[in-house]
């Protein structure tokens, strides 16, 4: 693992290993070889053994923000963290998922929904979100 040529299937192989029988330590595993991985299949895995907040995690570094924002969605009780969210719903392509965003705090997090209607107020259509 320390050699410069080791291919990037072994981190990827440990990483889908480490989510099958040692989940913990998958985290760890990611942030510190996220350059090396081959993120679709780790991605795959993670979502195969409900790895949600690793998952949002490789999403994110990956450039798939909304992926991510809808994996936290979908998920949230595990995935959602605030400041992740916050983070990825400015940079996503689909904009039907600020509405869905929108609705989702109304229903999960509604004390948070002030701080993301001051991320997404020069966004929106603010008839649409009314």
């Amino acid at each position: 693992m320390s050699l410069e040529r080791t291919h990037n299937g072994v981190y990827t192989d440990l990483g889908i290993l480490y989510a099958k029988y040692q989940p913990r330590r998958l985290m760890d595993h990611v942030r510190t070889y996220s350059n090396k991985l081959v993120v679709p299949k780790l991605i795959r895995a993670c979502e195969q053994y409900q790895m949600w907040s690793e998952a949002v995690h490789l999403h994110s570094n990956y450039d798939q923000q909304d992926q991510a924002i809808i994996t936290m969605m979908e998920h949230s009780p595990y995935a959602w963290r605030h400041d992740l969210f916050s983070q990825n719903i400015i940079k996503v392509a689909n904009h039907d998922l600020w509405y869905r965003a929108i609705i989702f705090y109304l229903e999960e997090e509604p004390m948070l929904l002030n701080d993301l209607l001051k991320l997404l107020a020069n966004k929106i259509d603010l008839t649409r979100a009314v």
